[in-house]
């Protein structure tokens, strides 16, 4: 399936990006979350650098 952002009205690529805001300010509330994800960083940071 193809997806033309280019099409997708800016009206409704708003209201998208206001609900991901919404989820991301909720995720990252939770200190645990928080923690999880720069461990998460940490091990991927590692690994490109050890791709290079």
């Amino acid at each position: 399936m193809k997806i033309y952002v280019e099409k997708i009205p800016q009206k409704e690529v708003r209201a998208m990006a206001i609900a991901v805001l919404d989820g991301a300010i909720e995720f990252y509330k939770n200190p645990e979350n928080v923690r999880a994800f720069n461990e998460w960083l940490k091990k991927r940071k590692k690994l490109k650098l050890n791709q290079l």
